[in-house]
């Protein structure tokens, strides 16, 4: 029965471990491999070795939602400044052209993220709303804490296919 339960110890080996698969993972295994990160105990180095690689001018939709949802549900502070930047860059693209639905809700997942990192975070979280052609996300305070809902404009879609 002692073995079933998790320890810190086997939870940071487990990051570790998750940490060491990232480096030779490909594609959608390696999009599952950076969601099991977010979900570990990874704590400081887990979230180090997701910022060394997020890059939201190059990276793709799937991998850049991924690292944006497990820094959340890492909770480290020291994500606070990527993802603020990361909301910069899309949000001054956005001005510039018509972003990709998938590119447009990174924003979604970004107000997230923030939400989860509680402090300051969540407070510039709650203030954050985006309304462009595709999406409405609107962050509000719940008894739970910070959610982030997505609406989307079918009837604005609808009309485009006409």
């Amino acid at each position: 029965m002692a073995a079933a339960i998790a320890t810190p110890a086997s939870a940071k080996s487990r990051a570790g471990r998750l940490l060491e698969d990232l480096k030779t993972a490909q594609g959608d295994q390696r999009i599952r491999v950076i969601k099991a990160i977010g979900k570990s105990a990874g704590g400081e180095k887990a979230a180090r070795a997701l910022l060394d690689m997020f890059d939201i001018r190059k990276g793709s939709p799937g991998e850049s939602s991924a690292i944006i949802a497990s820094l959340g549900h890492l909770g480290q502070v020291q994500a606070l400044g990527p993802l603020l930047e990361a909301w910069d860059y899309l949000n001054a693209a956005s001005l510039q052209m018509e972003l990709p639905v998938p590119v447009a809700l990174l924003r979604s997942d970004i107000v997230e993220a923030l939400g989860r990192l509680g402090g300051e975070s969540a407070q510039i979280a709650e203030g954050l709303r985006v309304v462009d052609d595709d999406a409405v996300v609107i962050a509000r305070r719940e008894p739970d804490g910070l959610a982030a809902r997505r609406e989307f404009h079918v009837q604005h879609r609808l009309a485009r296919l006409q």
